[in-house]
């Protein structure tokens, strides 16, 4: 007999919408539109040569002279060349052996010729100016907190966030000559991705060891639990920043954002790692499945705002009264730093510059 699976998170989300509800205030359907980051990169298998292509160029080299440009046609598709170098391929394959040495002599200084005329000093010293530096410090922080994200890992789409801050404020540094140099644009897009992973990791981190740990054989070394406010300031105090109006702020939608990672946490990446470890499969990703929750509860609710704060309200409620109570409604209505106001336009999808807050 089958049992059905059923998850705990989810379970705190209704379908169906109550006479009276006592929802989370100013809590918000999430836009769940994300942005699809492309990756650049190419696999080997795409660029070298198989060996039963390889096997097919020994056999061109047996072939008549004439015939090679069936060959050099082959090659060239499967290096993907242009059509306009495949052409040109084709016709230097009709070549004399001598012809084809002087060819690619010519085409060798050429190469050395535009070396020349790249200064690779200016490429390799080329840096994050301090106060770009700064502002991804400050917006890799503010868009991984925002309790309106839709999505932490999925598609890259906290890196376009941040990078669409980025762009919307050039006198910071990632001006248009920076976004047309690939070089330089390829260095902020790592800052901005390697500061992100290390956020997730901190913010996780700090969940963690807000659960509290006993160790029997040292009593010394026991952890009691951190409420949710504590918790909060715990990972506010990660963003770092020296002046005072960067200081982030903890809100009450924060609040229930952060109850949802830690029952996540608990109960469905618990059950994950349980089930992967049984099957001796890769343990999943936290942050993934945060996403994957988060998917489901949209789903569920049909991103109806009210059901949606209703959930989170039971789900702040239920960690309240596992891990200790807090005045949390003390902070609804928080007003929020600039730089959150930023980051929040960014993920509802409105482009709300820095000056303006």
């Amino acid at each position: 007999m089958s049992v059905i699976q059923t998850d705990p998170v989810l379970d705190m989300f209704n379908t169906t919408l109550p006479a009276e509800i006592e929802a989370v205030s100013g809590m918000e359907a999430q836009n769940s539109s994300t942005a699809v980051e492309v990756s650049d990169d190419q696999d080997a298998s795409e660029i070298l040569p198989t060996p039963s292509v390889l096997r097919t160029t020994a056999q061109c080299n047996k072939r008549p002279a004439d015939d090679l440009t069936e060959c050099a046609e082959q090659a060239g598709r499967r290096v993907r060349l242009k059509p306009a170098n495949i052409k040109e391929l084709v016709r230097v394959a009709k070549f004399s052996t001598e012809e084809r040495g002087i060819y690619q002599l010519a085409f060798l200084m050429k190469i050395d010729e535009s070396l020349k005329l790249i200064n690779f000093s200016e490429m390799t010293h080329w840096s994050i100016s301090a106060l770009l530096t700064y502002k991804i410090e400050l917006y890799t922080f503010t868009v991984i907190a925002s309790p309106s994200l839709s999505s932490y890992v999925t598609d890259g789409y906290p890196t376009q966030l941040v990078m669409g801050v980025l762009e919307r404020h050039p006198v910071w540094g990632y001006t248009k000559e920076v976004r047309e140099d690939p070089l330089k644009k390829k260095i902020v897009l790592n800052k901005v991705m390697t500061r992100l992973t290390d956020r997730r990791a901190k913010i996780k981190g700090v969940i963690i060891e807000s659960l509290g740990a006993i160790h029997p054989l040292d009593p010394s070394k026991n952890r009691q639990p951190r409420d949710i406010l504590e918790l909060c300031q715990d990972i506010a105090g990660l963003a770092g920043g020296s002046l005072d109006e960067d200081k982030f702020k903890v809100t009450l939608q924060m609040c229930a954002r952060v109850a949802l990672f830690r029952s996540v946490l608990t109960t469905t990446y618990a059950h994950a790692i349980q089930t992967a470890l049984a099957k001796r499969q890769a343990v999943p990703s936290f942050w993934s499945t945060v996403d994957k929750s988060l998917d489901g509860i949209r789903a569920r609710c049909n991103n109806n705002a009210t059901l949606l704060s209703q959930g989170f309200k039971a789900i702040l409620d239920k960690d309240l009264d596992t891990y200790g109570q807090a005045p949390v409604s003390d902070y609804s209505g928080v007003e929020i730093t600039p730089s959150q106001q930023v980051s929040e336009g960014a993920v509802r999808g409105r482009a709300i510059m820095e000056d303006e807050v």
